[in-house]
């Protein structure tokens, strides 16, 4: 269903009183936005800070006619997993964390106590849909962008396909980010910042970006710039939970043999520089001071979400609840004295409150929008020895550059010593920020400050046309092929790219072949997805499977995984491969692809791009996939230069060994276009045997995760789909 071109756009939607309204945290509202359709699913209203949208979510029922929910407070049970806590059944709440961005398979066993910030989100995002909430204020303000844009796309989906939530209610959307009304398929957009109003006409909207693959010439040669990995890694015991219908189901999809005993490794923070921020020299004021004896005032700890900065802080200075969330303030005029020398008053006049600095400070946080509250927060919180979590996070992209800069100028205006600062949004802010020592948490080791290169901050909400505002958003790729010299040196670079991807593979990361042919796929300069294929085994050389497929966890949710695999098994069943010296014709090849993950393989199930296997919707003893596993995860362990945090190795018993798991398999049979250039290359026998096959595959139903049909019978080269060429008389 396509999308309009052509939404309505109004200019001037609020009125000056209702303006005014906004101000005062919403007192004195009076009428409904004009503009806005009586009837509509999702509308997002979007704008920067002190722009009004907290207090427009408070009078949401006056002005869209709205009423919320009114919602228990959330209940996360310390022994149970956050799978087991969404209330719906095991299939359900598997799919509305993995829809709302809670892929990995670690975090949706773990209890909410033992998840990172951003997971957190994440999590309770989920509950709340479930929990039929209908207004979302701060709509993904603890996480990156490219975060909330994944977490938006999997919410309109799960809207739409689950049925647990209830279809007929309006929700309301508040956020920052201006990506999120396409992502979402929002009916319509509020931009405060322009006080413009977009409505879509006609039908609803087409789910999910558009996702545009273009081939490099360039292929990779190299591994990655800068990679460098600590050996240093501590195993840390999270958590221990009872094992329910949910966590099975949950451990079954993803086919992890777990008995509720989740232990994460993270890497350590160095000695050196935990030495240095609870053992700070006794003057720091002389300027012959040694290297090693000067103060350390700032430690940047970096890394995406569920990197493990929290557990990494928390083994070096301390459980996270001894951790500054606020500091005493003595009276009003110290923090007003603080906030105006870190230089925040000029967020309270760009905001236009209508309020000074001094009541700003004054007010209840219940009268204060998000980033009012954590500016305030940052105030009180600043000081020798804090750890501050999720740094920066609840304040817009264009704010927080310049909140860095002026946080980094106090600290050492005042001689702070030892102040840790946590934040997924490191490398945005590492340059203004100027911290003395920046720490990935993802890699282990110090990262030169000077060498970051400096994140373009995409422009603020006012800058965005109001077509772009509600457009369908479109996703460009490019992919290229990992390459090499020699065989040893080529090995070497795909293992290193592997190395990249390798910590969010569902199956734990082991088992690579360094001999498969693998390609990477870059959103710009970033590297968001690795895919790649080998022969498949037990079959000639014209039947090739795919390996191992990765999206990195910011991106999952958006449709780049089956965008990748359908633009690789495309290439590969149109292609003629050059003639060898088996066989005397070019030839087309096949392609299958086997997985345990239950949402990938319905998806596959339910597309007439692909048909089932003999094998597809078959049991398998998880004992036989046990060992492997166990197997890689200890390979990927003992790997030097290799691990990556957080690494999650969850222990079997005999008993978890016994479950069955259905495995998915598939060939790809592609479009009709597809389909004939793959007949056409592999000659007419090939032709005859395939289109039968087929036919005996659509007289069956797909399989659904239930039992497998019986197989057709069939020779063996019926079943292969092509005839086998005679081979040359070698000499």
């Amino acid at each position: 269903m396509s999308q309009p071109l052509s939404p309505r756009v109004i200019h001037d939607a609020l009125t000056p009183a209702q303006l005014a309204s906004l101000r005062v945290g919403g007192a004195g509202w009076e009428g409904r936005v004009e503009g806005v359709p009586a009837a509509f699913r999702l509308g997002l209203v979007v704008g920067g800070l002190g722009s009004g949208k907290s207090s427009l979510a408070r009078v949401a029922q006056r002005a869209f006619g709205v009423k919320p929910q009114p919602t228990d407070p959330l209940q996360w049970p310390p022994d149970r997993a956050v799978v087991s806590c969404i209330g719906a059944s095991p299939d359900a709440s598997v799919a509305a964390l993995q829809s709302c961005g809670l892929s990995a398979v670690p975090a949706l066993l773990r209890p909410f106590a033992a998840l990172s910030g951003g997971e957190r989100t994440k999590a309770e995002l989920a509950l709340r849909v479930h929990a039929h909430q209908t207004v979302f204020d701060d709509f993904g303000a603890t996480l990156s962008r490219d975060a909330a844009s994944s977490a938006a796309a999997g919410v309109a989906k799960l809207l739409v396909k689950s049925d647990v939530v209830k279809r007929g209610l309006r929700r309301l959307f508040f956020t920052v980010f201006p990506e999120v009304g396409g992502h979402l398929g929002a009916d319509w957009v509020l931009c405060l910042e322009t006080n413009t109003l977009v409505i879509r006409h006609g039908a609803g909207p087409t789910l999910g970006p558009e996702i545009v693959i273009d081939d490099s010439d360039v292929d990779i040669t190299a591994a990655p710039p800068g990679r460098q990995s600590s050996t240093d890694v501590k195993e840390l015991k999270t958590s221990v939970i009872k094992v329910d219908d949910w966590v099975k189901k949950a451990s079954e999809a993803l086919a992890v043999p777990f008995d509720g005993n989740s232990v994460t490794s993270v890497h350590r923070l160095p000695w050196s520089v935990i030495e240095r921020v609870k053992y700070p020299p006794a003057d720091d004021s002389r300027n012959d001071a040694k290297e090693g004896e000067t103060p350390l005032r700032i430690l940047l700890v970096s890394g995406r979400s569920g990197s493990g900065k929290t557990m990494a802080c928390a083994d070096a200075f301390g459980p996270r609840e001894d951790w500054a969330k606020g500091g005493f303030i003595e009276s009003i005029d110290v923090r007003v004295a603080r906030f105006l020398a870190l230089g925040l008053d000029e967020f309270v006049r760009c905001g236009q409150h209508g309020r000074t600095v001094t009541q700003l400070c004054e007010a209840d946080p219940s009268q204060m929008s998000t980033s009012e509250a954590y500016l305030v927060s940052l105030a009180d919180s600043i000081g020798t020895g804090a750890v501050l979590d999720e740094f920066l996070t609840s304040l817009p992209p264009a704010t927080r550059a310049v909140v860095a800069r002026r946080v980094g100028a106090y600290v050492r205006r005042e001689r702070i010593r030892g102040l840790v600062l946590l934040s997924c949004h490191g490398e945005e802010i590492a340059r203004e920020l100027q911290p003395d020592v920046m720490f990935s948490a993802e890699t282990g080791v110090e990262v030169d400050v000077d060498s970051v290169d400096p994140v373009l901050t995409q422009s603020d909400t006012a800058t965005w046309s109001p077509e772009d505002l509600i457009r369908r958003p479109t996703i460009r790729l490019t992919r290229r092929k990992i390459a090499g010299g020699d065989k040893g040196v080529k090995v070497d670079v795909k293992k290193a790219w592997w190395a990249e991807f390798s910590a969010n593979h569902y199956l734990g990361g082991g088992g690579f072949n360094a001999n498969c042919q693998a390609w990477v796929f870059f959103l710009g300069d970033r590297a968001v997805a690795f895919d790649s294929t080998i022969p498949q085994p037990g079959r000639s050389v014209q039947s090739i499977r795919q390996h191992r497929l990765v999206v990195m966890p910011d991106f999952q949710g958006l449709g780049i995984g089956s965008a990748v695999t359908r633009y690789d098994a495309a290439k590969i069943i149109t292609t003629r491969r050059p003639k060898t010296d088996v066989y005397d014709d070019p030839f087309t090849q096949r392609y299958h692809s086997s997985t345990y993950h239950t949402k990938l393989g319905k998806s596959r199930d339910a597309s007439p791009l692909w048909r089932g296997t003999n094998l597809n919707g078959t049991p398998k003893n998880m004992a036989d996939t046990s060992k492997s596993i166990t197997s890689g995860l200890n390979e990927f362990h003992k790997a030097k230069g290799k691990a990556l945090a957080p690494i999650d190795r969850q222990k079997s018993s005999n008993a978890v060994k016994e479950r069955k798991a259905i495995v998915y398999s598939h060939e790809y049979v592609g479009t009709a276009a597809e389909r004939q250039l793959f007949l056409e290359g592999c000659g007419e026998t090939c032709k005859e045997q395939s289109e039968k096959e087929n036919a005996a595959f659509l007289s069956n139903r797909k399989i659904k995760g239930g039992a497998a049909p019986a197989p057709t019978p069939a020779k063996r080269q019926m079943t292969l789909g092509f005839a086998v060429a005679k081979k040359k008389i070698r000499e």
